[in-house]
């Protein structure tokens, strides 16, 4: 059943060569969800007060958040159509809160905000709790790491903002909300976007992700015009454990 709801809610849309998703729910439409505006806030709130006084926190938390609306995967809520809008405030939906995680040896990232999606409403249901997992395949972790000792020559790699390449449909937009403030400073005014992909922190997205991978190879084969395109294709499905790649090969030839 839970197989059935991820292949179900991801397809590629060939007008625009990207992959386009629902969220895989597994009960009603938003069941169990309340407006958890105010959650989230304090969640917010709860950040500013334990960085905003630290000008070189601040400044690496600014930056990663600021990554995600430069590159168009969160959207400010009055840049969105009145038609998007309605969307948005129609029916059951969720903001999701977040909070910071610090990874000092990225150089891209160092500091990267994560989504909370299993945060409570107070109806006592978080989106996660409506959404399906999926199963993570292990043994395809243990294999590649096989893959890469055996041969003398390695070959290490991994897909860039993974999840946020995947767009997420228009109709799910309301349960990936967000809000921020402007330099992390409570006292401006709130600012209230929402986020236009799959992203980390949310259940079935690791699943979902999963299946690109596959849609992605189905692809590669379809149009292969040389028998390279075949050696790609079983690279993405042999070789990777959700974003990062790995194998061994015998030259470099």
């Amino acid at each position: 059943m839970c197989k059935r709801l991820i292949e179900d809610s991801v397809r590629i849309d060939e007008s625009i060569s990207q992959a386009i998703a629902h969220l895989a729910f597994a009960l009603d439409l938003g069941e169990g969800l309340s407006d958890n505006e105010h959650l989230a806030v304090k969640r917010l709130l709860n950040v500013c007060r334990k960085y905003g006084n630290y000008p070189v926190f601040r400044e690496l938390i600014l930056k990663g958040f600021q990554k995600l609306v430069d590159k168009g995967h969160i959207l400010m809520y009055d840049d969105l159509s009145n038609t998007d809008k309605e969307l948005l405030d129609s029916g059951p939906s969720y903001t999701i809160p977040w909070d910071i995680a610090f990874k000092p040896d990225s150089s891209s990232t160092p500091a990267r905000p994560v989504f909370d999606a299993s945060s409570k409403t107070s109806a006592g249901c978080s989106l996660n709790d409506n959404l399906v997992k999926g199963r993570a395949d292990l043994v395809n972790l243990f294999g590649m790491v096989l893959g890469w000792l055996v041969g003398p020559i390695g070959v290490i790699g991994d897909i860039s903002q993974f999840y946020n390449r995947v767009l997420l449909n228009k109709d799910h937009w309301k349960f990936q909300k967000v809000v921020w403030f402007e330099n992390l400073d409570h006292n401006t005014e709130l600012k209230r976007g929402i986020l236009r992909t799959l992203i980390y922190g949310v259940r079935c997205v690791s699943a979902q992700m999963k299946h690109v991978k596959k849609l992605l190879q189905a692809k590669i084969r379809e149009d292969a015009v040389n028998p390279y395109y075949e050696e790609v294709a079983n690279f993405i499905r042999d070789c990777f454990y959700v974003d990062d790649g790995g194998c061994s090969v015998k030259s470099f030839d």
